[in-house]
């Protein structure tokens, strides 16, 4: 089984190069593309939090073996996990609407830059829009997820 302090960290390391990425390089260069990496940072940021919290729950056996998709997790997450801690809903709707956009992205044939902004076209041609403001507003979102992980932990450890 996977240490779930080790995922933290990886989940503060994710989100530290995220911030650096969007504070330093995104504001030198103003390459939209950069948008995207700043993203998939925080969508792996998510993604160790979220398996940290429930590696954790599952050493207590409160939360059934779970696989590594991040369907498998967000459903034990909706179902255990965040009413135990009171998680606010928002987390899990960042977290899904970062995956939609990054799945977007994989699946996509058409991406291009319009002013500072990054766009994803699917195959219909409906557009996914990547600013920086939306970008700011999601990594904030992965910090306080993870401090609230945090202090549970924390709590756990002492």
């Amino acid at each position: 089984m996977e240490d779930f302090n080790k995922l933290l960290n990886n989940s503060k390391k994710k989100l530290a190069l995220a911030d650096y990425m969007l504070t330093n390089t995104y504001e030198m260069l103003k390459e939209p593309k950069i948008l995207l990496s700043i993203l998939q940072n925080i969508d792996l940021a998510f993604m160790n939090s979220l398996r940290s919290i429930l590696v954790f729950e599952r050493i207590f056996k409160r939360v059934p073996v779970f696989g590594e998709s991040y369907t498998s997790m967000s459903n034990i997450y909706l179902s255990k996990v965040q009413k135990r801690y009171k998680f606010d809903s928002k987390f899990i709707k960042n977290m899904n609407k970062i995956k939609e956009i990054t799945e977007s992205h994989i699946s996509s044939q058409i991406e291009f830059e319009r002013k500072e902004d990054f766009i994803i076209a699917d195959d219909n041609y409906k557009l996914k829009k990547i600013t920086k403001n939306e970008i700011i507003l999601f990594l904030k979102c992965g910090k306080e997820f993870n401090q609230k992980i945090t202090k549970i932990l924390e709590d756990y450890n002492d």
